[in-house]
């Protein structure tokens, strides 16, 4: 009997102890019941039922960085190799959680297809001279209308077009 009423406590004690969870100022807390979105939580110290509900933290306050590189046309029919650097953060801990399944990789596509589009449409002079400032203002307004629809949850801070040249072997020509 004692060995029991020993086991039953300790079971207790761990059934109670996996009940309280902490989320962190920098954090959000998106809790699963069953699987299914229940509620977000914010900092403090928080409850959950054990073996029904699932909670996973996301860091909402931290800046993350995303680089992209890639070759391109643009609407004159020059190539140009564009390098791109997109600051974002979690703007949505539900959306980031439960609609995407691989956000950084959403990103990236959605990062790509927003350079191209608007390198594509602009001339190889805006692209490589005064127009790169105009460029990232552009590339940040499609990024995020993209990432909106997707239902990501990411917001962009700021994107950086960190240097846009021709390709290396014209290079010389084109100086």
């Amino acid at each position: 009997g004692a060995i029991l009423a020993i086991a039953a406590i300790l079971v207790v004690g761990y059934v109670i102890y996996q009940s309280f969870y902490t989320v962190d100022e920098q954090e959000r807390a998106v809790v699963l019941r069953f699987g299914e979105y229940n509620r977000t939580e914010n900092p403090g110290l928080r409850f959950k039922v054990p073996l029904i509900d699932t909670v996973n933290k996301v860091r909402v306050t931290s800046i993350r960085t995303a680089e992209s590189s890639g070759q391109m046309l643009t609407q004159d029919e020059n190539l140009v190799t564009v390098d791109l650097q997109v600051q974002y953060r979690v703007g949505d801990a539900q959306a980031y959680v439960l609609n995407v399944r691989d956000s950084n990789q959403a990103l990236a596509f959605a990062t790509d297809s927003a350079l191209r589009h608007e390198v594509g449409s602009s001339s190889l002079d805006d692209v490589l001279t005064e127009g790169r400032a105009e460029l990232a203002v552009r590339v940040e307004q499609r990024l995020q209308s993209f990432l909106r629809e997707y239902g990501t949850g990411l917001e962009i801070v700021r994107v950086n077009v960190e240097s846009t040249q021709p390709p290396a072997p014209v290079q010389d020509a084109f100086r």
